[in-house]
C-alpha cells in the first residue's frame, strides 16, 4: 500500500474512533441531571432528578473537582421524603478530584444529591446524579477509545512504512 492510502485510511479510524467516543460518551451521559459551582467552606451544591426504580434499580452519582487542587467533600442523597439513600445518610471524601459511585434506588420520585465543601478552602466542583447506563451503552461508550488507539497503531505504522521507503536505496 501507498502511504498517501495507509495516511487516508489512518485517518478515516482516527476520525470515526472520535465520532464514536463522542456518540458513546453522549449516549453514557443522556439520563444524567447536573449542576457545578464554586463552594465556600461549608456551602453546598444540590442536584435533584426525578428517579424511578421501575425504569431502572441502579443509580449513579458523580462528582469532580474541577480546580484541579483535589478537595474535602460530604456527599449526601437524598430520596423521595427525604429518606436518606446512602448508609449512614453521607460518604465523606478527603482530597478528591472525582467520584463516581452507585446506589440503588428504592422509591420513586425527586431524588436531590448534595455536595458539601467540608474543606479549608473554595471547591469549584461538577456534580451529577441520575440512572446508571446500561452495560451495552457504557461498551459503546468505550469502543471509541479502541478505534482512537487502532487509528494512532495504523498512523503509526504509515510513518514506519514512509521512512523505511525512503531510507531505501532507489
Amino acid at each position: 500500500m501507498r502511504p498517501a492510502t495507509l495516511l487516508a485510511v489512518s485517518g478515516a479510524v482516527l476520525v470515526g474512533g472520535l465520532a464514536l467516543s463522542y456518540a458513546g460518551t453522549q449516549a453514557a451521559t443522556a439520563g444524567l441531571e447536573t449542576g457545578a459551582g464554586v463552594l465556600g467552606t461549608g456551602e453546598a451544591l444540590t442536584v435533584a432528578a426525578d428517579l424511578d426504580p421501575a425504569v431502572s434499580q441502579r443509580g449513579v452519582y458523580a462528582v469532580r473537582d474541577v480546580g484541579g487542587g483535589g478537595v474535602d467533600i460530604v456527599v449526601r442523597i437524598a430520596g423521595p421524603g427525604g429518606s436518606a439513600v446512602l448508609a449512614g445518610g453521607g460518604a465523606a471524601h478527603q482530597g478528591v478530584g472525582s467520584i463516581e459511585e452507585r446506589f440503588a434506588i428504592s422509591g420513586a420520585g425527586e431524588h436531590a444529591l448534595t455536595v458539601e465543601n467540608a474543606g479549608g478552602g473554595a471547591a469549584e466542583v461538577i456534580a451529577a446524579i441520575g440512572y446508571l447506563p446500561g452495560d451495552e451503552v457504557l461498551v459503546y461508550a468505550s469502543a471509541g477509545s479502541y478505534v482512537i488507539i487502532a487509528g494512532m497503531v495504523a498512523l503509526a505504522a504509515t510513518v514506519a512504512v514512509y521512512a523505511v521507503r525512503r531510507a531505501r536505496p532507489s
